[in-house]
């Protein structure tokens, strides 16, 4: 698939970054497979997500994660 046609999915558009479907695995060797517990709202909201972007819901879930931890931990309110 072309840079382009990727600028121009919904994957780009949501995330800044084009998500290629077909190099999501590309390094399945360094990866750990893992469990993830998801509500079904989440889950139907991963796969509408995926259908439009053209991306498999484990990419998703992986750019999230990256997400999370490039912007740190926020620190804990104290309690009274």
């Amino acid at each position: 698939m072309a840079y382009r046609a990727l600028v121009g999915s919904v994957g780009y558009q949501q995330y800044g970054v084009p998500i290629d479907p077909k190099r999501t695995v590309s390094h399945y060797w360094s990866m750990k497979r893992t469990v993830v517990w998801l509500t079904d709202r989440q889950l139907r909201a991963l796969a509408a997500l995926s259908k439009k972007s053209l991306a498999p819901v484990s990419a998703l879930v992986r750019h999230a994660v990256d997400e999370f931890l490039r912007r740190g931990r926020k620190p804990r309110r104290r309690l009274a």
